[in-house]
């Protein structure tokens, strides 16, 4: 029975983590454990399950008799996971010129990967989860490249809500075409281990997608101002 109820509860996971991420359960939205028992055919067991591992990620938030709420996107969150995601970056580039690594043929492969997606539709996430992992593969094969067991899993920690944050930015019209010419610029200078340069160039990418997405999120705050609803 336990196994049967864990087995269940990685489907309601997959299944939650997907619509938060790509926005189709929005930013202090109420869970209802009952009716998202009764939509997916499951018993209540299995979704209390899948709540709490979602808390563990962050992507879900539990309020005492109040009830389960999908987490807020605010600037504050996105810049603390900014400076991580620059911090860990940064220094993967570091460790790869110490280690005089040559062979970027994963990074290359992700980009030209991404070269070839056209942006999905809106209204199908798993098509827009994937169109992120590929975009996102070329940073995740940087950090990896190390060859560091612990910087790798810390920069899956943070993966999750980073992720929530990049489909955001992905959507902003532009922004691919943007991320594809500086991904583009980056590859080719590590390719000529022009470290350095390659480092102001991932500080110049990240800083400007990090401006775009804190533009595009307090536009959306004003409207209902809803960053404190489930406090």
């Amino acid at each position: 029975m336990l196994v049967e109820i864990k087995s269940v509860s990685v489907t309601v996971v997959d299944y939650l983590r997907t619509q938060i991420i790509t926005g189709k359960l929005s930013a202090n939205q109420k869970i209802n454990e009952n009716d998202l028992a009764t939509s997916l055919g499951v018993s209540r067991p299995p979704i209390r399950e899948a709540f709490r591992i979602l808390e563990n990620e962050h992507l879900l938030v539990s309020i005492p008799r109040k009830g389960t709420y999908v987490s807020d996107v605010s600037i504050e969150d996105w810049t603390g996971l900014f400076q991580t995601r620059e911090m860990i970056e940064t220094y993967s580039f570091d460790l790869l010129q110490s280690m005089g690594c040559t062979d970027f043929s994963k990074v290359e492969a992700t980009f030209e990967e991404a070269v070839g997606l056209s942006l999905p539709s809106a209204e199908n996430p798993e098509e827009m989860l994937h169109f992120h992992q590929v975009f996102a593969g070329f940073h995740t094969k940087l950090v990896e490249l190390t060859g560091n067991s612990r910087i790798i899993h810390f920069y899956k920690t943070i993966s999750l809500n980073l992720t929530r944050y990049q489909v955001m930015y992905l959507f902003i019209p532009g922004s691919v075409d943007v991320s594809l010419q500086n991904h583009r610029e980056i590859l080719d200078l590590i390719k000529q281990s022009k470290y350095d340069q390659a480092k102001k160039a991932l500080l110049k990418h990240l800083g400007f997608a990090s401006e775009v997405l804190k533009d595009k999120i307090q536009q959306n705050l004003p409207k209902n101002d809803v960053s404190h609803s489930t406090q």
